[in-house]
């Protein structure tokens, strides 16, 4: 019996202890917030921008990145490549042209299983006129800008 007291005790401790390093996790201050809070998986499961919640987070690329559920977060977690966004999060028209210009979440299009973010929904609009020349100039200019995105805050 006593024995039985104690696992479950220890099981319990070991439950508080794990909640205790989940909220840490999310807590971290000076850790910036990906996509403004949005949930990157959203855009390739739910086909829309959707709001991720604060106490679902994972740290990953020196970023807190939030999700609407659990399941999104898993799927991240397993392949975070696959769900993270082209250039960073910055604006895709921006990088395009040669320069780095902050983004919105809710500017975004899915090509080619990528997630790309505009500055705006008239930028995106731009952008998509040349969808597929813009990604090739994107991908082609993006190498010489990376050490400028870190510094930038992407």
């Amino acid at each position: 019996m006593t024995k039985t007291i104690s696992i479950g005790v220890f099981f319990i401790l070991a439950g508080f202890v794990l909640m205790a390093v989940n909220q840490l996790a999310y807590a971290q201050p000076g850790l910036p917030l990906a996509l403004k809070g949005y949930d990157t998986v959203a855009y390739f499961e739910a086909e829309q921008a959707e709001r991720g919640v604060e106490t679902i987070s994972h740290i990953w690329a020196g970023k807190r990145w939030q999700f609407a559920n659990e399941h999104h977060r898993d799927l991240f977690v397993e392949n975070p490549e696959k769900y993270a966004p082209a250039y960073d999060g910055l604006c895709a028209w921006a990088v395009s042209k040669g320069y780095l210009q902050p983004a919105i979440p809710t500017a975004w299009t899915v090509e080619n299983g990528r997630l790309f973010l505009n500055y705006s929904q008239s930028v995106k609009g731009q952008w998509e006129t040349r969808k597929r020349a813009n990604i090739r100039a994107g991908d082609r200019r993006w190498p010489g800008l990376q050490e400028a995105a870190a510094q930038f805050g992407g």
